[in-house]
């Protein structure tokens, strides 16, 4: 099913093809959910390829107008990339974003956001099905026992084995940190590479690491030359695993007398 809808697609996968085209998945998503609630005409178009088609002004304004279904997209697209199942997304969303749904509402944002971003789904099952690795109780069986935050059981029934985009293994005894290890790492090599590419003066004025997000302290007269060397390092270290997946490349950054987050 799932590799048909990708063929229905043009065999692109959606979610790449937003950052290819450099469009906001959020805004994706929730056009998606709305549109399966008859709350939005997509005039016959993927979400993807209406947002396409509209100026930056346009796609500035649905995103404000639709500010609190932009808001409750972040909770699907955060908590379903990496397995989690409606009960778990339903809790999530009120939780974290603090939506006002019901189960129903959790179990069909599941069902739009696999049709839209199919491509997530064969992932997932890949990782299932073929990263995993039953464990033989009659073998001898060696693990690190703590694995970053994860701690691995003693005798766990099965494994994830995989890796990052760079080819660093990960491991895991759960599907959703098996496959966020993936996503998680990739992005953590990129920004420490970011790091190990900083040239002077930006190097000598990194005091802090946040997420994606490098901060430095320096002069006023070394801001711009700063700010510079700040996204190229950046750019570098992501062209190296993400260009050959044709995701475009960027980075931002803003200058403040404090951290602008």
């Amino acid at each position: 099913y799932f590799r048909h809808k990708i063929k229905e697609n043009g065999g692109k996968g959606q979610l790449a093809e937003a950052f290819r085209q450099h469009l906001d998945p959020h805004l994706t998503t929730a056009l998606s959910l709305l549109s399966a609630r008859g709350d939005f005409d997509l005039d016959g178009k993927t979400p993807t390829a209406y947002l396409a088609s509209l100026a930056p002004a346009e796609q500035d304004a649905l995103k404000k107008q639709y500010k609190t279904d932009r808001q409750a997209a972040k909770a699907v697209n955060f908590g379903l990339i990496y397995g989690a199942q409606a009960p778990t997304l339903h809790a999530y969303g009120i939780a974290s974003y603090g939506l006002a749904w019901a189960l129903e509402d959790a179990e069909s944002a599941v069902r739009v956001f696999f049709d839209l971003y199919p491509e997530l789904a064969l992932w997932q099952t890949w990782t299932d099905l073929r990263l995993h690795y039953k464990i033989d109780e009659k073998k001898p069986k060696i693990f690190v026992a703590d694995y970053g935050r994860e701690e691995i059981p003693d005798n766990p029934k099965k494994i994830f084995i995989s890796s990052t985009l760079s080819g660093k293994p990960t491991i895991s005894h759960k599907l959703t940190s098996g496959l966020n290890y993936q996503d998680q790492g990739s992005g953590a090599e990129m920004i420490l590479d970011s790091i190990a590419n900083l040239e002077s003066p930006a190097s000598e004025c990194l005091v802090n690491l946040v997420h994606d997000e490098l901060v430095f302290d320096c002069p006023e007269d070394q801001v711009e030359l700063t700010e510079e060397q700040a996204e190229k390092a950046m750019r570098d270290a992501a062209e190296g695993l993400l260009a050959q997946h044709g995701i475009p490349i960027d980075a931002e950054s803003a200058v403040g007398d404090y951290w602008i987050h």
